[in-house]
């Protein structure tokens, strides 16, 4: 299992900002005292783990400046490159042609050494598979619905030639 996003704070008490002196005597919040590469960490407050893959993690999160709520996916990268997966800036690039509206936004990306942060709309409604396994019965016209719109990004995706290997 893909290990949690870096948090380089996590062992300094938990509440508001700590803050620290600086060499001039001016006191800087730790989220300044962060190296450029944690800038996810500096603009998100991370929330909760809302699910795991084989090489990712996906997490809710709280955008500082505006309140708004994102999925922010991380990918390690180590793990990516030894199963084959195209790393998250290509992938990005390749987000921001998309503009469908059964397909979630990209609002942007960060990376460090380690992990690829994959920033997009918060989705509402869970997987397909996961409607599949709650719902005693799907009607045929639920099914039909669900699958004209599964149908349709793709089609939108394979009309910019990219391809999608993991569709829930």
């Amino acid at each position: 299992a893909p290990a949690p996003p870096p948090q380089p704070w996590a062992a300094w008490p938990a509440g508001g900002a700590r803050r620290v002196a600086s060499p001039m005597g001016c006191a800087r919040s730790r989220q300044e005292l962060l190296p450029p590469e944690y800038e996810v960490y500096r603009k998100y407050d991370f929330i909760k783990c809302m699910g795991k893959g084989a090489i990712s993690q996906v997490h809710e999160a709280i955008q500082k400046d505006t309140g708004l709520s994102f999925a922010i996916k991380c990918i390690v990268k180590e793990e990516a490159v030894l199963v084959g997966r195209t790393s998250g800036e290509v992938v990005g690039q390749q987000w921001g042609l998309l503009q469908h509206p059964n397909i979630c936004r990209l609002h942007e990306t960060f990376q460090d050494e380690a992990i690829e942060y994959i920033v997009m709309e918060m989705c509402d409604g869970g997987t397909f598979f996961a409607k599949l396994e709650d719902a005693l019965v799907l009607e045929e016209v639920e099914a039909a619905r669900i699958c004209q719109m599964m149908f349709s990004a793709v089609a939108h995706m394979h009309e910019r030639h990219i391809c999608h290997r993991d569709l829930k």
